[in-house]
Order: C-alpha cells, then structure tokens, then sequence
C-alpha cells in the first residue's frame, strides 16, 4: 500500500509542474506580443477561424487537448476578441477542434486508444473512422461560423 502511495505522490507531482510551464511558456508568448503580431497578420475574421481550425485541428492530432489549452488559449483570445468572436464560441471552437484532432487519423490519439482494444490495424480504423471525421469536420466549420449554434444555450440564461 505505501509503495503504491509514493507512486501516486511521484507521477501526481508531475502534472502542476506541467501545468506551470505551460502557464508560463504561454506567459511569455503572450509578454512577447505574439497575439498582436497575429492581429496584425490576419486581416479578416474568416481568415483568423480558418487559421484557428486548422492549427487546433493539427495540434489536437498530435498533442493532448489539456496543453494545448493551456498554451494556445491565452495567445488567441485577444485575437479572437478584435475580431469580435465571444468568448463562449471560442471556447467552444477549441474543445471542438481539438477533440475532432483526436479521433482524425493517422495520428488521432483516440485511434491509438482503441487499436488494442480492437485488435484492428491503424490502417483499419483509419479507414472506418474517415465518414464521421468528415461529418465532424463539417460540424467544426458549422459550430465556428454560425455563433448562433455555440450561444444558443448560453444566451437562453
């Protein structure tokens, strides 16, 4: 019992050192001006969750949605706000993109999740999987481009 104490201690101690390197890897992006240099280059709030969609959809590919969080949405949502994007729909667009990241293969964390349990090649599921990524996809562009859809509920309260 006590060994399996210290393990969790151990492993446990891990997650707020990430969290606080992630903070501040953000905290420096943010200091640094990148968001302004990103208001700067894009010119067009189509443009900006075009460029969103994708880069969440990359990362949420290769990377586990809770550090990505951490460090894109602080870096986005000043760009996000001179574009007059709620925060509500933002917030929605990222949970979206990054959970669609996850399931889209070749290197959607989800398929690697249900490879053994499955038994099936990546190659299979990849190819089983590829019709619902395609109505996800559908859904994010849905979700970034009709705010009606993301503050629905939000706006009832």
């Amino acid at each position: 019992m006590a060994v399996c104490f210290f393990v969790l201690a151990v492993s446990g101690e891990r997650i707020p050192a990430f969290v606080q390197i992630t903070l501040q890897f953000s905290y420096i992006l943010t200091r640094n001006g990148i968001p302004a240099m990103l208001s700067s280059a894009i010119t067009s709030k189509v443009a900006f969750l075009l460029a969103l969609n994708l880069l969440l959809l990359f990362l949420g590919m290769i990377m586990d949605a809770g550090p990505i969080i951490l460090i894109v949405a602080p870096i986005i949502y000043p760009v996000a706000m001179s574009f007059g994007i709620d925060p509500v729909q933002l917030g929605c667009i990222i949970v979206f993109n990054l959970s669609v990241g996850q399931a889209t293969p070749p290197f959607g964390l989800c398929l690697f999740a249900a490879q053994p349990v499955t038994k099936q090649s990546i190659g299979i599921l990849s190819r089983a999987v590829f019709p619902f990524v395609i109505i996800l996809y559908a859904m994010v562009l849905t979700t970034s481009f009709i705010p009606a859809l993301s503050l629905a509920i939000p706006n009832l309260m």
